[in-house]
């Protein structure tokens, strides 16, 4: 079944079902980092440097770490957003183990030749995909989730997440 921007899915609705029972009703991005690291079996790294045109973040899973990267200069709340959005393709298993199959690199290795890698990578789908729609309704669910964590005010009304407990 396709997901529309009115609807959660199930795959979304479980994933975040998962993400409160095993971290709480709210936590801090450094908790999420470390759930995601122990679930794939690897660092998950965040980095800001300079992207091409119309790319805010991407994330690559490379042979020892998973490297999400964000368009450096970008405020707080757009980089925590993009950054969440990143992560959550990491949770849906959008991105497999190894971006590059066999060829993966290293990050020494990747960040040698950034530029080229990340070239290879803009080949995803649409942005109104079903999987990027997925990814950016857990992103935002994530963003009140943290949010919510440091007291920061609701994004969502109270019962937007009774389902999901």
């Amino acid at each position: 079944m396709a997901t529309s921007p009115n609807t959660v899915s199930e795959r979304v609705r479980t994933i975040l079902a998962c993400l409160i029972r095993e971290l709480g009703p709210t936590f801090q991005l450094k908790d999420l980092t470390l759930f995601v690291s122990q679930c794939r079996g690897k660092l998950l790294r965040f980095d800001e440097v300079p992207l091409p045109p119309g790319v805010v973040g991407t994330c690559i899973a490379l042979a020892d770490v998973d490297l999400i990267t964000t368009r450096s200069g970008l405020d707080t709340l757009l980089r925590l957003q993009s950054q969440l959005h990143e992560v959550a393709h990491l949770l849906l298993q959008d991105v497999p183990r190894l971006s590059f199959g066999p060829d993966t690199p290293n990050h020494a290795t990747f960040v040698a030749a950034r530029e080229q890698y990340i070239a290879a990578t803009r080949r995803g789908p649409g942005f109104d995909s079903a999987q990027e729609l997925d990814a950016e309704l857990l992103a935002a669910m994530l963003l009140e989730i943290v949010t919510a964590h440091t007291g920061s005010s609701s994004l969502f009304p109270q019962t937007f997440f009774s389902g999901c407990r």
